[in-house]
């Protein structure tokens, strides 16, 4: 079972011209290289990333942000109904037309803003549409079974359009994006540019649609940016643009810190699955904090006109920062995780919940997996015959070993042991399970010991 996605990058569709298009053998005259791609990709969803420096600004009828992401919107989605891209969709296919913010200085309006704003916004874009494809699929399959779970996303991009920085930073987003949802299924990666169009060329001859990149088998990446800690332990999604804005709005995060985030991340890339059960950040909140972030972006866009030229002028007052990014990923990642294996936030788990992880999160990286299914093997057999059904601490069962040492906790034994070090973990044979669960008194340690883990690894 697959699904397809094709995606575009489009700048001001007014000014394009028909040519006669050739893609894998298949030949028509279009203004679009989307056309073609439509007609031989079959594919279950498309969207079209345009920019809010298309729109008409002389037609609109207010100075109002949503007017002209609106604007802009119909002004391609009118360009489409035109160039027949609507009627050569596939009967189950949906389009969408997403308006994201660009920049720079136009005859009847100047944008006035960071250009990566638009590379987070498509990332943000790019994760809620794969995941509400994903989660299409994962419906269908047995949670268990991850061998089920292959080959099940197609990514199409098509880069023939295209404003200088939206080729760009639409694959970056995409390319980072990739490398997580690999963790969990199959993704194939296709990438797409038509030859120029030479206005006054006196040849006319079809324009070959190139295949520029095709990646069949990606290896799959963990997050393992961070989060930086300055004190205040705030999350800063962002920024003012300029110095005079009152910084003390944009401090809207007081569920989640920094420490969580990276916590969060640490227990994954280092492969600690009592961590992660422990530490587990549900979807919904990272939402809620991204949706927060958001909202008051497109809240804090300005828009006023000139009176010297009668121009009208753009101002974003806040640009996303690099955590924006980082957050998202960690959404990802933390949806991916629940849809496919269920993962939920638990203090106490079982070993066999414990052991599943190698098999299902970490079935890729074969070092991980080495790991944890070394501290099974051990923990089963050194143990085992030792648990009572009251919590003991793992250090408590080894004291037989230290001859009356004592122990600390140790950071580096913690990430070297799948997270089970043994002055931190707890465990008790309950009915037929042996269960574990961190020592309630030495959570805040933990949460120390892993967010400076994932700092250490640069």
């Amino acid at each position: 079972m697959g699904k397809k996605v094709l995606i575009a990058t489009w700048g001001n569709p007014s000014f394009w011209n028909e040519v006669i298009y050739n893609f894998c053998g298949y030949t028509c005259k279009s203004k679009t290289s989307l056309l073609p791609l439509i007609e031989v990709l079959k594919p279950d969803h498309v969207i079209i990333f345009g920019l809010d420096t298309v729109a008409d600004i002389n037609s609109l009828s207010s100075l109002n942000y949503n007017k002209i992401k609106s604007n802009a919107e119909e002004k391609i989605k009118i360009f489409c109904q035109e160039n027949n891209i609507f009627a050569s969709l596939p009967s189950n296919t949906k389009l969408e037309i997403f308006i994201a913010p660009g920049g720079g200085y136009y005859p009847s309006a100047t944008f006035v803003g960071k250009i990566q704003d638009f590379y987070h916004i498509a990332l943000h874009k790019l994760i809620e549409t794969f995941t509400r494809i994903l989660d299409s699929v994962s419906k269908d399959l047995n949670p268990q079974d991850l061998e089920n779970k292959q080959d099940n996303l197609e990514i199409h991009l098509d880069l023939t359009h295209g404003i200088n920085f939206m080729p760009a930073l639409l694959y970056r987003a995409i390319k980072e994006l990739i490398y997580i949802i690999e963790i969990f299924c199959n993704v194939y990666f296709f990438v797409y540019n038509s030859e120029p169009f030479l206005l006054k060329s006196p040849i006319i001859s079809p324009l070959s649609i190139h295949l520029v990149e095709e990646s069949k088998k990606t290896s799959p990446l963990l997050p393992h940016d961070y989060i930086e800690e300055d004190g205040s332990h705030i999350i800063k999604l962002l920024k003012p643009v300029t110095d005079n804005y009152d910084k003390k709005s944009l401090m809207f995060c007081k569920s989640l810190k920094p420490i969580d985030i990276n916590t969060f991340i640490s227990s994954f890339y280092f492969g600690l699955p009592l961590a992660i059960y422990t530490f587990f950040i549900k979807p919904d909140e990272l939402k809620q904090l991204i949706d927060e972030a958001k909202n008051l972006f497109y809240k804090e866009i300005e828009v006023s006109r000139n009176d010297v030229n009668n121009t009208l002028i753009v101002k974003r007052k806040l640009s996303f920062t690099e955590e924006y990014s980082v957050i998202n990923r960690v959404y990802l990642l933390s949806q991916l995780s629940s849809y496919y294996l269920g993962l939920d936030k638990k203090e106490v788990i079982t070993f066999d919940e414990f052991k599943s992880l190698a098999d299902t999160l970490f079935k890729k990286f074969l070092n991980i997996r080495t790991i944890i299914l070394n501290e099974v093997h051990y923990f089963e057999r050194y143990f085992n015959n030792k648990l009572k059904s009251d919590w003991k601490s793992v250090m408590e069962l080894c004291e037989s070993d230290l001859n009356g040492k004592k122990s600390e906790p140790n950071p580096r034994n913690f990430i070297a042991h799948a997270g089970l070090e043994k002055t931190l973990t707890k465990i008790k044979k309950a009915e037929k399970d042996i269960i574990l669960k961190y020592d309630e008194e030495k959570i805040e340690t933990i949460k120390n010991i892993a967010s400076k883990a994932i700092k250490l690894r640069d």
